[in-house]
């Protein structure tokens, strides 16, 4: 499957919303719940964030993701799926953006994010392996 080929954000949202609505809310939807108006067209579907888990995170299965959990997806997107890369947004946007992606999930006001997964070194090369796990 070729990567998907999303235009970048407008230059200059700086606000976490609008950011949302021009970068993400055609696929997750206005509300999170990932029904945006591409998303029938996408497999596998867009994340619903109203459940507080994303798939792909450093934190035990049904444990609230990290902040850098989110950011690390935006920044890098997730390959072999509709989710692209967003490397032209700057930090202080990526934190807007985690932060209004939380807002979606009553489970946010309530809980803090999991505790990191520690990663165990592959026992024939000593490395570490992957750099996020699947949780949900």
């Amino acid at each position: 499957d070729p990567e998907p080929v999303v235009p970048p954000p407008p230059p200059g949202i700086t606000d976490p919303v609008a950011l949302y609505r021009a970068s993400c809310a055609s696929c997750h939807g206005e509300d999170g719940s990932g029904a945006g108006v591409a998303a029938a067209a996408l497999r596998p579907a867009p994340r619903d964030f109203r459940t507080g888990i994303i798939k792909f995170a450093s934190v035990p299965s049904g444990s609230l993701p990290r902040d850098e959990d989110f950011a690390r997806v935006i920044r890098r997107g997730v390959p072999g799926t509709s989710m692209p890369p967003f490397p032209d947004l700057d930090d202080s946007q990526i934190r807007g953006l985690v932060a209004h992606l939380r807002s979606f999930s009553p489970r946010s006001a309530t809980e803090a994010p999991g505790d990191a997964v520690a990663v165990s070194p592959d026992p024939f090369t000593g490395h570490a392996v992957g750099f996020m796990v699947a949780t949900a």
